[in-house]
């Protein structure tokens, strides 16, 4: 299996119905991570959903916790037991001056996203979405809106590694505005921290899920 082919095995496509909501990555084999503005058009607070990975199976989840202050949340898969779900992958805290790499495309886009880390951790507040810990980085590929790519995740590329050595270290949240006009029109991204998402979610410390509404599918 290539590098890149063994991080493509994580992200999702989040549908409710025919609607495409956008992307999530598997954390586990149970759960799928996103950030919250991804799924805000979802029907309700527990809405089920279909979850397209890119194996081609369709799995389904229910919307179960979201972290309203650091614009997270958290899908369970329904009986994830039944389905032949890849491992959960590696994690690793966020490192400045590393490559990094994004495998998921939007649907009908063909280009995949790469560049560098160039500050990490920081503590990022976006006007919109709330604060969270995580990294800063530039974009190499010239896409201007990067809106269609929230939610999926980012791979670290250290120096030297090989397939399978390319840790999950954030989920991409959103893009710096451009200081002249306010347009989408920069190479900036962040991405919030996978290790702060999960100690923001209960449920990834203490084997349950505060409150109940996320359980072991």
């Amino acid at each position: 299996m290539s590098a890149e082919s063994n991080a493509d095995a994580y992200w999702v496509r989040i549908h409710e119905g025919e609607l495409l909501l956008g992307a999530g990555f598997l954390v586990t084999r149970g759960f799928v991570l996103t950030a919250l503005h991804v799924v805000s058009g979802a029907s309700g607070n527990d809405a089920r959903l279909d979850l397209h990975l890119p194996d081609g199976q369709r799995v389904p989840g229910r919307l179960c916790d979201r972290i309203e202050d650091s614009d997270l949340a958290l899908i369970a898969i329904l009986n994830a037991h039944a389905y032949d779900l890849p491992l959960a992958p590696p994690t690793d805290r966020p490192r400045p001056d590393v490559a990094w790499l994004g495998t998921y495309r939007p649907p009908d886009t063909k280009t995949a996203l790469s560049g560098q880390v160039t500050h990490a951790p920081i503590t990022h507040r976006s006007d919109a979405h709330g604060e969270f810990t995580g990294l800063q980085m530039t974009v190499a590929q010239l896409v201007h809106d990067f809106a269609g790519y929230s939610g999926s995740p980012v791979h670290a590329v250290p120096a030297g590694t090989g397939p399978g050595e390319q840790p999950v270290v954030g989920i991409l949240m959103e893009q710096e505005l451009s200081r002249a006009d306010g347009s989408r029109d920069t190479n900036v991204v962040f991405a919030a921290s996978v290790l702060h998402a999960a100690e923001r979610f209960p449920y990834f410390e203490v084997g349950h899920h505060v409150g109940g509404s996320c359980t072991e599918p």
